[in-house]
């Protein structure tokens, strides 16, 4: 289950990215990626 939200996670960072977000909101998506990473890792 923690793998399924950590993949779909990656695919709207994907989209985001295709949809030509600005620079600042994938910043905010990479902290978000790291945050969901130690939250996997710590439980």
């Amino acid at each position: 289950m923690k793998r399924e939200l950590f993949l779909a996670f990656l695919v709207s960072v994907a989209l985001a990215t295709s949809c030509k977000k600005s620079l600042k909101e994938i910043k905010t998506s990479t902290i978000e990626l790291g945050e969901i990473k130690q939250h996997i890792v710590n439980s």
